[in-house]
Order: structure tokens, then sequence, then C-alpha cells
């Protein structure tokens, strides 16, 4: 089910992202739900072949194993070309992401953090996903928006500049 009101859409759940959020256009916001139809990697995945390579800078409280494969693989396709986590500090308690992280091409910071937010850009776009989902697959409803407006993008950029370069805590 969809409804347009100007450049602003509201999606319901599909198991196919083509669906559920379309083509990714310049100054639009799509309003999303999702029932564990696809996880947050996906939904960047599903971007990023359409956008073309871009840096991904993200917050979560969260992430899965799997979920990090998901990321690498993109990275190793050259689909995300600079990576930066912004990620809660309870990781610390568990060894086996600590190692993994260690083990991938990214930067990373920690520290007491609930925000889900997931910035990609290139020279073409600037787009940010603000979303309930943290970096796994999850067996919820999850809801969030995708933001292709300059203003959009830089509000939330900025933000994650200021916390990221008054973070010290790096893996």
């Amino acid at each position: 089910m969809q409804h347009a009101a100007g450049k602003v859409s509201f999606q319901m759940a599909s198991k196919n992202l083509s669906l559920t959020v379309g083509e990714i256009k310049q100054e639009e916001t799509i309003h999303f739900f999702s029932n564990s139809e696809w996880s947050m990697p996906d939904l960047i995945d599903y971007i990023t072949n359409q956008i073309g390579p871009c840096s991904l800078r993200l917050t979560s409280f969260s992430f899965t194993l799997p979920a990090l494969v998901h990321i690498k693989n993109l990275i190793e396709l050259r689909l995300i070309n600079k990576v930066q986590f912004l990620i809660d500090k309870s990781v610390l308690h568990q060894q086996g992401k600590i190692q993994q992280l260690k083990l991938m091409p990214i930067e990373v910071k920690l520290l007491k953090c609930h925000a889900k937010i997931v910035l990609l850009e290139n020279e073409n776009y600037k787009l940010v996903v603000v979303s309930s989902a943290n970096i796994n697959r999850n067996p919820r409803w999850e809801a969030g928006s995708i933001m292709t407006s300059k203003l959009a993008y830089d509000f939330y950029s900025n933000k994650y500049d200021e916390i990221w370069n008054n973070t010290p805590t790096t893996i």
C-alpha cells in the first residue's frame, strides 16, 4: 500500500525491497515498516546497488556477525569504500564480535548508543536512514525513514561528526 504526499511516501512491508522502497530519488522521503522481511544490511545493499559506491557511517545499539559479513561483502564488491561505526559499548562483553570488527577495514568507536542511523554518501547522493532496526536480522516489526534531502542529511551528518569527533573509545 502506498500513499504519496508530494515527495513523501509511506510503504508497508514486502519481502521484495523494490516493492517496499522502490527507486531512490533525490529530495525524497520514504517511510517504511518491515516485519523481518529484510534486514538493515539488506537495505544498505539495496540502496548501494542503486546509488553506486559510497561511504557508510552508521550508529547502532547492536549487530550480528552475519550482518557484519554482509557489510564486508559490500566492501569487497567495492559498493562501500569507507566505513565508520558508532556502536554501543555493550559490544565489549562479546569478544567474538570485537575480534570480527578488528579484522574488518572499518573505523569503530564505542559509546553509549541506542540510535540507529545510516549515512550513505557519494558524489551524487547524500542519503540518511533513521530506523528502529539494529544491524542484524530481527524477527520483530521495525520502522524507519529513508531521506535523500540535503537538509535531513546535513542534520544527521553534522551530529554524527560531532559525536565521532568527541568519542575517544576505539577498537
